[in-house]
């Protein structure tokens, strides 16, 4: 140790003592910090590296021994009580002697100086590796509960827990200091890996849980120190309580290994367990040290430590040491670093293996891992209580109950995690639902209120010190049971009305407070009801009534004798009620609960005398048969027996009456309910004769009866007569149900699956064969309505499938076979496109077959290793909507239950997987039943089939990707082993990098390559042999347009070439014939095309509007039908040659004087033809008054010129054609800017007057008319330096036939001139240029084909250049380039709801940008960017990386618009660019679309999944956003150019629908604009806000149109 350090260390001290306002008279303690002694003292120290805490009281001892005479152990121990008595005040008696407290602060001052001074020099020091640690200050700004945090942090260091872990180490030899220092550091370790990833954690509950959670061993008393392991948890809450901070307090007290037996933890409970868990002491050469294990190494070290380890504590032990294995696998696959002493790269991306990839173990796992994210991210709702009632607001406002039932599922599953608070904030919101119009909810409600109040109390499940009594909350379970049945029975006036349906909830509240509540609590609960019970004459009869039933439900035989004595007191009071329905309700509960009831013989005698003061036979055969039913159960005389069966044999003659009776709505619930007994009685006294009669009749009840209380009872015992029916009999009752599911009063038809589920299993297997044909095909045509109750009729079916093989002898293969089947069923939908749908269709495998307690581990594991593997390809990765979100997230909780508890008992599931594999590729657009046919037969040839939705065939115009994969999903859902493709791994088959790549995504299989015999003969990479020749092939043939008469010989040639084993398939002629080109063409005419592709997805392509005048193939752009030049240096003979080559401009034309002349020159390609032209020359600034001979003139120029000058002297097209002025001006206009002129003139010399209709299209361009004239011409100018621009695109987004109708191209080019008009007004006197679609493209054709060395026009046999042409604009979006391979990058500009952030991402229902990307990189080939636009390259700057990153050339960027700025940027990145046009300084640019709703626009993205092919866009005028990009002009111009483009969407929209009604007989709607528009759009107008998709959508704009007329005021204030 050098003198540096010692100086070093006495100067800190003394620094931090001078510092510490704490310490009185610091004059004296820096005194003796200063003598020799004291200096010597701490140098031996240094020298010796001792820096315990008895060598620090070592060298204060002189100084603290003036103040009071005590040992320096006595010190030691002084101090350590002292800093305890701060947390925990109540452990000791001991008194505190304040003059000594200046004494303790300089310890505590000292101890924390020379604990980090020890720290710091001490490499291997534990505290050194893993030093505690907070939040940084821009951390603390993300928590959540930042307020409870930071109060934890300063109790930290003002309750010194540092020091006092410190002295307790020394003290005691307890190593929490480094444990927790430990847990702390390996805590943050992780929670900082996972918050980066955006894992919802409150980093704050991490930090302040992980040095709090063994705060508590410090409470413990000094007579259960033995106890310490067990009680510290107790005083860790009372820690945390203490200081009110809920949150931290609750994870730091569950740390315990046990706490995971608990079914949802949120991801901070998970890790302090999983940290506190791997943080332990191990003995190392007789001493303890403490360590970071891995959890396996932990795990072995604690299993040891156990006490009472038994066989069954062990395995207790290894079943929650699984879900901890979980979870670390779980954050691992993540890409979690979990080991401390490695290097955690967290900019690594994570390479994931695709679901669909996933073979044999892999599968559960990440089964495992989907619930366990789910479960975080939905815990992380419930952490705090604003989350909590954002949930509960939302199913407040929840109209659809069926959604409002998956927020009731989500309660119900979660309804262990919640506080009291949100249990009763929880309760409250059920009760409005008692009322709700279904019955469905109204049940849910209740049994949710019986559950939360049977597990309100919060249980303490920990060990309780002695003497220690627990505190209660405010209100416990009991009260909370009182209120509600008091709210029940003695309801407001509001509910006056609805009174039965409030009442009848009451049942359902008890039968599950009572099925959810613990033994000990029976007596409890019974005695709040009994008090009610005795009340009961203070009740109406509705409320007695409903009351009596509630007894049902108790479970009385567990009661003490004084309440079931009680009880069965009430319900024999009321056995004599003058109330018929109350008297049977009575007689009903004694005859099912008479064991129960009849335990004293009080009661017994009661009910003896009941019955035998009773002469008269009852009007009520329901009574007279109960009572018949007692007498023969109690044993009574003979006589009174024989007098009760007569009364009810005189009932029997007349049975019909009772069938009657119950289909009666007069007739009472609790009457049909016996009557319905009576019936059953019947059948089983003659099943022949009235069997099928009355299951008739029950049948009829389950379908119309009114109460759900009949139409369940009817069901039971409809399901106990099945039995005794013959099979004939069996199938008509099941026909009858089958037919009943297509009723339209779903109130009725939703109790039928309980029983039809069952019902079908006492079916012959052919006849249950054919009813599952039958559900396969209404399932994928049916409305909502009825495909949920098939969804929930087989869930009840594969629940009691087990029972089936017991009914029927029938082989293993076809019992498997049709349960296969049934689970394809419940598949299919799950890849329905109605998130509805697809929400039911999981919850009935994950809450009703897997959480089912009537399947056994085994039964379920069989029916998991057939759908884990599809349930994990069919769920979505991330849910579009909350709701979809909890229910998966309470499905996967079951399946993950399952797997927990199945692998508990019965060790690994491992998935079964084939080792052969058919690759099958296809543009699939769309996927047909050929397709899917065969996909089946090379299945059940014994491969796995992976399907790929490619996108290397790229002359066809295909459909979106995500449209493309879905309808395949839906074809293939239920077929087991066949799978598709994972899109973001594209494997081009002339790529032989990708298909090695295919290979080792299989390393242990054989692949073999599918296609069909027309690619074989076709695709230019089987041309030559190449590494797909050393695939084994399946061939499947097919014929194509390209088909020959020698294709069969030609085949056998191209097979020999294959290297692999091939086997060929032929079609059946009704899939063989199935072509795209006959499904289009089908689609176009609204026809059915359920016979060729799946009929699910037939209803997604007509609500979609997919393929709807679609072509199949790009267009080719090849004619050149004008062609433009630049004529310079012109002579007098040129003109005059010029002027008799074309003689129809002799008459026209002024000759011009002037030799200093330029020229353009457009002509007809085809026989060299001048159509038009323009002259124009530069003006020098000295020779202006040389042109004009007027100072006038000059002068307004100088004033208004700044830069070149350049003159038009004139202008002609053709018969004055407008189109042709127009384009010869623009042409003349672009060119001079490109040539850095700043201001143009016209001023005619070329003819002898100006036509209108020159001077418009000059009015169009921005030119104004000066004062002044030449030859009473006038002369126009304009401002060229910074004009703006206008994209003619209207034309390019219409289909056909629309696109060539001449009306709409009329309204087109009307509106046109009204939109420039308006733009010209933002910016007077500036230049205004228009691009025509066409110019552009054919400037942009013969420069991507010189840059590829190609033909602008292609040959038959074509020869492709070496480059790719890559548009990644929405220019030319579905053409392509004459003799270049074209695969357009499809992108859209998307905007934050705000408008004012924007950026560029993959069009809707294309794959991302980075598989856009790799699928380019699969073609091979260098790139020819092009863009329409490139300014201030926004999105060149996203895609250019993501290109370079995957490592492909980029040759070129040709854009249709060049700035001068978008050059410098190509230049700083160094990459070649040319342009179609140059515009060094543009202004703005416009594109005609985006101005009109519903026919362009940029995206808005929504949180949301889209509905329709339709976009959420937003124009960039009035009244939807405030145009912020147009400044430097007038509000009334911006007003003008919004009015003018919502008008003109108007016109032009009502001339498409016109010209549609004529075309197809009806209206256009919304929901058929994709049949107009490639790109279908409607103005985003916030969220939740939708259309209504049958509505004209010129509609909207004629509303808007409004809406932006009242605000007019106010804009042009």
């Amino acid at each position: 140790m050098t003198n540096l350090s010692f100086y070093e260390i006495h100067s800190n001290i003394t620094e931090n003592l001078q510092n510490d306002m704490n310490i009185q008279n610091k004059s004296s303690i820096i005194k003796y910090l200063n003598t020799d002694k004291f200096k010597t003292n701490l140098n031996n120290i240094l020298i010796q590296k001792n820096f315990s805490p008895n060598a620090l009281i070592h060298i204060l001892i002189d100084y603290f021994n003036e103040y009071s005479n005590m040992t320096e152990n006595e010190w030691l121990k002084y101090i350590y009580e002292w800093i305890l008595s701060k947390s925990f005040p109540e452990k000791n008696s001991k008194s505190f002697n304040k003059k000594l407290d200046s004494l303790v602060y300089i310890y505590i001052n000292l101890l924390n100086t020379f604990s980090k001074f020890e720290i710091s020099s001490n490499l291997n020091c534990f505290l050194y590796k893993y030093p505690i640690t907070f939040l940084t200050k821009e951390e603390e700004l993300s928590i959540k509960n930042k307020d409870e945090y930071l109060k934890f942090k300063n109790l930290y260091k003002s309750n010194y827990l540092f020091e006092l872990m410190k002295l307790d180490m020394f003290l005691t030899g307890h190593n929490t200091l480094e444990h927790v220092a430990g847990v702390n550091y390996l805590s943050l370790y992780i929670g900082r890996q996972l918050k980066k990833l955006g894992v919802p954690i409150d980093l704050g509950i991490v930090t302040g849980s992980s040095l709090g959670h063994d705060i508590g061993k410090y409470g413990v008393r000094e007579n259960e120190l033995d106890r310490v392991p067990y009680l510290h948890y107790f005083y860790t809450e009372y820690w945390f309580k203490k200081y009110d901070m809920q949150s931290i307090g609750h994870i730091a007290t569950n740390h315990s290994t046990w706490d995971l037996e608990l079914e949802n933890l949120p991801i901070e409970s998970l890790i302090l367990i999983y940290c506190d868990f791997r943080v332990k002491n191990k003995k190392v050469d007789d001493e303890y040290q403490m360590n970071i294990f891995s959890l396996d190494e932990a795990f072995h070290i604690i299993l040891n430590k156990l006490d009472n380890l038994d066989e069954k504590k062990e395995k207790r032990y290894k079943k929650v040491y699984s879900k901890l294995k979980d979870f670390e696998s779980f954050i691992i696959n993540l890409g979690i670093n979990v080991d401390i002493n490695v290097e955690s790269n967290s900019s690594k991306e994570v390479i994931r293996k695709s679901y669909p990839l996933m073979r044999n173990r892999e599968v559960v796992e990440n089964i495992k891992y989907f619930s366990i994210e789910h479960n975080i991210f939905l815990m992380n709702k419930f952490m705090d209580d604003i989350s909590f009632n954002n949930i509960l607001e939302a199913a407040r406002s929840e109209y659809n109950w069926r959604k409002l039932s998956v927020y009731l599922q989500m309660f119900r599953e979660y309804s262990t995690y919640l506080t009291q608070k949100q249990k009763l904030t929880t309760i409250n919101f059920l009760y409005d639902l008692l009322l709700h119009k279904e019955e469905d909810i109204r049940k849910e409600a209740a049994e949710i209120i019986g559950l939360l109040i049977s597990i309100y109390d919060e249980e303490y499940r920990k060990e309780v010190p002695e003497n220690i009594n627990l505190s209660q909350s405010k209100i416990n379970s009991i009260d909370l049971f009182n209120n509600c049945l008091h709210l029940l029975l003695y309801p407001n006036h509001k509910i006056a009305e609805s009174q039965g349906e409030w009442l009848y909830n009451i049942k359902t509240i008890i039968h599950s407070l009572f099925i959810n509540c613990k033994k000990d609590k029976y007596n409890d609960y019974a005695n709040v009801l009994l008090g009610f019970y005795k009340n009961y004459y203070m009740l109406p009869d509705i409320a007695q009534f409903y009351l009596l039933q509630t007894v049902k439900y108790i479970p009385i035989s567990n009661l003490n004798p004084e309440l079931s004595r009680e009880i069965s007191s009430f319900v024999l009071y009321l056995a004599n009620s003058s109330n018929s329905e109350i008297r049977l309700g009575a007689l009903d509960i004694i005859v099912d609960l008479l064991p129960s009831l009849n335990i004293n013989s009080t009661f017994n005698k009661s009910l003896k005398r009941l019955l035998l003061e009773s002469n008269k036979p009852s009007q009520y055969p329901a009574e007279n048969y109960l009572k018949h039913i007692l007498a023969e159960k109690l044993d009574l005389d003979n006589d009174t027996k024989q007098k009760y069966k007569n009364f009810y044999v005189k009932d029997e003659e007349n049975i019909s009456e009772i069938f009657l009776k119950n289909l009666k709505t007069a007739t009472k619930w609790m009457n049909k309910k016996i009557n319905i007994d009576i019936l059953y009685y019947q059948v089983l006294k003659s099943p022949e004769t009235t069997g099928l009669h009355t299951a008739m009749h029950f049948c009829n009840l389950l379908k119309v009866s009114a109460v759900e209380r009949v139409r369940n009872y009817a069901g039971e015992t409809l399901l106990k007569i099945m039995p005794v029916l013959s099979l004939d009999q069996k199938n008509d009752v099941a026909i009858e149900l089958l037919r009943a599911l297509e009723m339209q009063s779903y109130q009725f038809t939703k109790y039928i699956p309980d029983y039809l589920g069952q019902l079908i299993l006492y079916l012959h297997p052919g006849e249950l064969d054919e009813i599952i044909d039958d559900f396969e095909e209404k399932i994928k045509t049916s409305n909502v309505q009825v495909t949920f109750l098939i969804l929930k009729t087989i869930g009840i079916a594969i629940k009691h499938y087990p029972e089936y093989k017991i009914r029927f002898n029938e082989s293993t293969d076809k019992y498997e076979k049709r349960l296969i089947r049934m689970l394809g069923i419940l598949l299919i939908e799950m890849a329905n496109f109605d998130d509805e749908v697809k929400t039911e269709a999981f919850r009935v495998i994950g809450v009703d077959v897997f959480g089912s307690k009537i399947l056994s581990l085994k039964e379920k594991h069989s029916i998991f290793q057939i759908i884990s593997k599809k349930i994990l390809t069919l769920l979505p990765k991330r849910e579009e909507n909350e709701l979809l979100f909890l229910n998966n997230s309470s499905a996967l909780n079951h399946i993950y239950r399952f797997i927990a508890d199945y692998e508990f008992h019965y060790g690994k599931i491992n998935i079964n997987s084939k080792n052969k594999i058919a690759f099958f590729p296809g543009t699939f657009d769309p996927f047909s039943l050929s397709h899917k046919e065969i996909a089946i037969e090379i299945r059940n040839l014994g491969f796995e089939v992976y399907l790929a939705v490619d996108e290397f065939s790229w002359s066809k115009r295909t459909q979106p990707h995500t449209f493309r994969k879905n309808i395949m999903n839906m074809s293939i859902a239920n077929e087991i082993d066949i799978y598709p493709f994972p899109s973001e791994t594209p494997i081009n088959l002339s790529n032989r990098e990708d298909l090695k790549t295919l290979e080792k995504l299989f390393n242990d299989s054989k692949v073999y390559i599918v296609v069909g015999s027309d690619v074989l003969l076709n695709a230019s990479f089987y041309k030559k042999i190449s590494y797909i020749h050393e695939f084994p092939h399946i061939i499947f043939n097919r014929k194509s347009h390209f088909s020959r008469k020698d294709d069969i010989k030609l085949l056998d040639s191209e097979i020999k070439k294959i290297k692999g084993d091939v086997i060929q398939l032929s079609l059946s002629p009704q899939y063989e014939d199935i072509s795209s080109t006959q499904i289009r063409n089908n689609i176009d005419l609204n026809r059915d095309i359920s016979k060729l592709i799946d009929p699910l997805a037939q209803k997604y392509i007509y609500k979609y509007g997919l393929y709807l005048k679609e072509p199949r193939y790009k267009s080719l752009l090849q004619t050149k039908t004008i062609e433009i030049e630049i004529i310079n240096n012109i002579s007098q003979d040129f003109l005059e040659n010029f002027l008799y080559l074309n003689e129809s401009f002799r008459d026209n034309l002024i000759f011009s004087d002037s030799l200093n002349l330029r020229i353009l020159l457009i002509r007809n390609t085809e026989d060299n033809k001048i159509l038009a032209f323009s002259i124009f020359h530069w003006i020098r600034n000295g020779f202006l008054y040389d042109e004009f001979k007027n100072r006038d003139i000059t002068q307004y120029i100088r004033s208004n010129a700044k830069g070149r000058i350049v003159e038009i002297d004139g202008v002609y097209s053709l018969n004055d054609d407008d189109y042709l002025l127009e384009l010869i001006l623009n042409e003349t206009l672009a060119f001079c800017i490109q040539k850095d002129y700043n201001y143009c003139i016209f001023k005619n010399v070329l003819t002898q007057k100006t036509s209108p209709s020159l001077e418009e299209n000059l009015k169009l361009l921005g030119f104004i008319k000066t004062p002044y004239s030449y030859n009473e011409n006038s002369i126009f100018a304009v401002d060229i330096n910074n004009p703006c621009t206008l994209n003619l695109d209207i034309e390019n987004i219409l289909k056909e036939p629309f696109k060539s109708n001449k009306r709409i191209k009329n309204a087109i080019n009307k509106t046109r001139k009204n939109l420039k008009k308006a733009l010209c007004n933002l910016f007077p006197g500036e230049l205004l240029l228009s691009f025509n679609k066409d110019i552009v493209y054919s400037k942009l054709v013969q420069k991507i084909c010189d840059t590829n060395n190609v033909p602008v026009f292609q040959e038959e046999n074509k020869i492709l250049g070496p480059y790719m042409c890559v548009p990644f604009g929405s220019i030319l979006n579905g053409c392509i380039i004459p003799n270049t391979v074209t695969k357009t990058m499809h992108t859209e500009k998307i905007f934050q709801p705000n408008i004012k952030e924007f950026t560029i991402g993959h069009y809707p229902y294309y794959l991302g940008l980075s598989e856009q990307i790799k699928m380019l990189h699969s073609f091979n080939r260098p790139l020819i960017l092009v863009d329409d636009l490139l300014h201030k390259g926004y999105r060149l700057n996203v895609i250019e990386p993501l290109i370079e990153q995957a490592n492909i050339d980029i040759e070129k960027i040709i854009v249709g618009i060049l700035s001068g700025r978008g050059k410098e940027i190509m230049g700083i990145k160094n990459i070649d660019v040319d342009c179609a046009y140059f515009i060094p300084n543009l202004k703005l640019w416009f594109n005609e679309s985006s101005q009109y709703p519903f026919l362009g626009g940029d995206m808005v993205k929504r949180n949301m999944k889209l509905e329709s092919n339709l976009l959420p866009s937003i124009n960039f005028i009035l009244p939807y956003v405030s145009p912020s990009f147009i400044k430097n002009t007038t509000n009334e111009a911006i007003y003008n150019l919004s009015e003018i483009s919502l008008s003109n969407s108007l016109k032009i929209l009502e001339s498409i629908e016109e010209e549609y009604q004529t075309i197809n007989e009806k209206a256009l709607s919304l929901k058929n604009l994709g049949e107009i528009l490639e790109s279908p759009r409607y103005p985003d107008r916030g969220k939740d806000i939708k259309y209504d998709m049958t509505l004209k959508p010129s509609l909207y704009v004629k509303n808007d149109l409004e809406n932006l007329k009242r605000l007019e005021n106010i804009v042009k204030r």
